[in-house]
Parts: C-alpha cells; sequence; structure tokens
C-alpha cells in the first residue's frame, strides 16, 4: 500500500476591533485611551497607561529613549516634505537599537521576568520549612509589545507624517521554571512547569513569537 497524504486548509473567523485614543503634547507626544480623561484626577498615572510617542519639536541633537529602553531616538535637521503639494518642514528622527540588546529577544528573561521568593515557616514538628523561587512577568511584557524599533521618522509637530523603519515585537505564550520526572507508568519523563521552582533540577525557560515588520508609510493627503 502506497503513502496516503491529506492536505486541509479551512479559513478562520476574522475578528475586528475599533477604539478611540487621545493625542497629548507637552514635552513629549503620547497616546492615551480616551477612558483616561474621566480617570480620578487624583490617582496615580503609570508608564502602562499611556504610549510615547516621540518628543515635541525636538532640537537637532537631542536624544531620548523607549519606554522599555531598548530604543534609542536622535533628532536631526528639519527637512523639506511634499505632502499633498504642500510643502512642511519635518524633524528628521532616527530610531537605534541600543548597544548590546539581543535584537531577536534572545536576552528576554534578563528584560521581562523579576524574581522573588515563596517562603512558609511554620513551628508544627510533622511540617518543614520552605523556600523556594518564584517568577513574576513584568507588566510592561504582557501581550504583544514593541521590542525595538529601528528606522527614520518624520514629525511635524505632533503629527507623524513619514516613517521607514523596521520593528519588532513580542508576545510572551509561556514562561517559567521546567523539569522532568517519571509519569504514572514509571517508564517515560513528562514536562513539568511551574511558576515556582520546585525541583533542584528546574531551569528557566521562556517561549515567544517573535513578530517583524518594515514600516513603509507616509501621509497622501493634507488638509489645513
Amino acid at each position: 500500500m502506497g503513502n496516503i497524504e491529506t492536505t486541509t486548509y479551512a479559513d478562520e473567523d476574522i475578528s475586528t476591533g475599533a477604539s478611540f485614543h487621545g493625542v497629548a503634547t507637552d514635552e513629549y507626544v503620547v497616546e492615551f485611551p480616551l477612558g483616561n480623561i474621566w480617570s480620578d484626577p487624583d490617582s496615580e498615572v503609570t508608564s502602562t497607561d499611556v504610549t510615547l510617542l516621540t518628543r515635541f519639536e525636538p532640537n537637532s541633537g537631542d536624544i531620548w529613549a523607549s519606554q522599555n529602553g531598548n530604543t534609542v531616538y536622535i533628532a536631526g535637521a528639519k527637512e523639506q516634505l511634499q505632502i499633498s503639494g504642500a510643502v512642511k518642514k519635518a524633524v528628521k528622527v532616527e530610531a537605534f537599537e541600543v548597544g548590546g540588546l539581543q535584537g531577536d529577544g534572545a536576552d528576554i528573561i534578563e528584560q521581562c521576568l523579576n524574581f522573588g521568593l515563596s517562603q512558609n515557616q511554620t513551628n508544627d514538628p510533622d511540617s518543614a520549612n520552605t523556600s523556594s523561587e518564584i517568577l513574576f512577568l513584568d507588566p510592561g511584557c504582557a501581550d504583544v509589545f514593541e521590542h525595538v524599533r529601528v528606522g527614520s521618522e518624520w514629525w511635524f509637530g505632533p503629527i507623524l507624517v513619514k516613517e521607514t523603519a523596521e520593528v519588532t515585537r513580542i508576545e510572551i505564550t509561556n514562561y517559567g521554571y521546567e523539569w522532568y520526572a517519571l509519569d504514572a507508568t514509571q517508564t517515560s519523563c513528562e514536562r513539568q512547569i511551574s511558576q515556582t521552582k520546585d525541583d533542584p533540577s528546574a531551569v528557566l525557560f521562556v517561549e515567544y513569537d517573535l513578530i517583524t515588520a518594515t514600516r513603509d508609510s507616509k501621509i497622501t493627503k493634507w488638509v489645513e
């Protein structure tokens, strides 16, 4: 009997979402969900509440970093751009990967995992004191996040009018300590995973998807 090969293709559901965002400018240009406008003014605003877009009207030579510190931006001179017949002087901003960064996310353990201890102390003679290492995922690494950006941007005030960049994003799908132990049959091993180091032989691991995209865009219509 010959080999039989079967290939199946199936479309998946398409989901579409939309949301409104606001932009605020002061020293920096930031994006934020509109719901933050009606938040308690006395409540603390964290870095996760806003997305840093750029520095507002920087001078040539100004330097700043992305929120995660992986991308360094350097402002250059203003350049004339033609936008739908209009000529605008936009600041060119170069984006660079910081030195020593692993662009493929190979150092994501150091960037995204925080370490602590899980301890139990008791004077019960039938129980033992325990102390285990425990992992926490940094909130900035939850969901899909931008890892690094390399390229050029042109800003007219708070408006991004042109961009040519390579953007790398990461989504962590699993993390923790892993080790192998005999299964119930005592004949084969099974992989064990935990957020705490429950076995002396356990080692750290991170599983993630690396998403790269080339962004090449510009404004084609300008209305004042």
